[in-house]
């Protein structure tokens, strides 16, 4: 890897960043002389580092970015930018990955108001310290925020978005706590009222057979066992009034929720709610299946489960371009789970691949 260690311009950017978000200005001050560093990963793409006492590179950023996944992403925005009926959506990125961040404000210049999460206030000392960040700074279509606060953010995201016609725009790449705690509940408040819009469910209506095969690896192989481990238990609870025990112990592992546990009755509750709700009145058209540009299933499993269950013919979806692959494939089960416990899985599998 080789290293381009540029002068600083830390601290008159760190004041332009205080006249917007003086918390973040402050937080960043213990790092100012810190020695960073825009460092490249084997495919070229930056990342930045800040050298340790011991004279190695400690990456602050992603250093194992993909060239070809922030061209995706980046070509994930301007499709979607180009479908938007308004003229300046709002668009939430990271700092996680330096050029991707670049590269939306140059190219959604003018046409986003963006919101860039703050993974680490050092990651944003390296950020302000390594380029002449005035223009973004300046701009009032930029705001920096700090997603250890996801909850202050997100009332000021929906307060804000509310009073206005403008809808939300997903990037990728950021961090895990970020799209947990923080992008879910954005896009379930402020997008809605756009989902009970008839028009845009026959827009965004697709084939629910068509949505299952969609999740394959590049072997065509399909990458989400978990979907047919629902199906079973729908059938269970169809036929017995509980959704069975290969549903609970899958939750109990993925959740880390012990058995007896209120999660996991949550989880276990919740399931059959929407199982009866499915039975008596069918797919609701305004809760659509998130998928991301890339092709990964972000919300919605349960959701297909009983669409595929229950034969539903189509499902509304939502593509965005924030993405994070849920290791769900059968490898992932054959860790947990014995081979007799699989086989009512593998024989959903084998009915749904007859849809293919």
């Amino acid at each position: 890897m080789s290293a381009t260690c540029l002068r600083s311009w830390f601290e008159p950017n760190r004041r332009l960043l205080a006249g917007q978000s003086p918390g973040l200005a402050s937080a960043v001050l213990p790092f100012a002389d810190k020695p960073f560093a825009r460092l490249l990963n084997p495919e070229k793409v930056p990342f930045y580092a800040v050298k340790q006492t011991e004279g190695n590179w400690l990456p602050l950023s992603d250093p194992k970015a993909s060239r070809a996944r922030m061209q995706q992403v980046l070509a994930g925005v301007q499709s979607r930018l180009n479908s938007e009926s308004v003229a300046a959506p709002l668009l939430l990125a990271g700092l996680q990955n330096g050029e991707l961040l670049d590269g939306l404000l140059q190219s959604c210049a003018g046409r986003v108001r963006m919101w860039v999460a703050v993974e680490s206030p050092m990651l944003l000392a390296a950020w302000l310290a390594l380029a002449d960040r005035a223009e973004i700074l300046r701009s009032s279509e930029v705001c920096f925020f700090d997603p250890r606060q996801p909850d202050n953010v997100l009332q000021t995201l929906v307060d804000e978005e509310e009073s206005s016609s403008e809808r939300p725009l997903i990037a990728g790449m950021l961090p895990d706590h970020v799209t947990e705690r923080l992008l879910a509940p954005l896009s379930n408040a402020l997008l809605k009222e756009r989902h009970r819009c008839a028009d845009w469910q026959k827009r965004h209506q697709q084939s629910a057979r068509d949505v299952l095969n969609g999740f394959r690896d590049e072997a065509g192989n399909f990458n989400r066992f978990d979907i047919p481990a629902r199906c079973v238990a729908i059938e269970s609870y169809l036929k017995s009034g509980s959704i069975g025990p290969l549903y609970r112990k899958m939750q109990r592992i993925r959740r880390q929720a012990p058995e007896g546990s209120v999660l996991l009755e949550r989880l276990c509750r919740n399931f059959e709610e929407l199982i009866a709700g499915y039975a008596q009145s069918g797919y609701d058209a305004s809760c659509p299946i998130i998928v991301s540009s890339d092709g990964h299933l972000v919300d919605g499993a349960h959701r297909l489960a009983c669409a595929l269950s229950f034969r539903s013919p189509f499902v509304t979806v939502e593509t965005g371009v924030c993405s994070g692959v849920v290791p769900f494939d059968r490898s992932w089960f054959e860790r947990h789970f014995s081979e007799e416990e699989l086989h009512p899985v593998d024989a959903v599998v084998r009915q749904l691949e007859a849809w293919r």
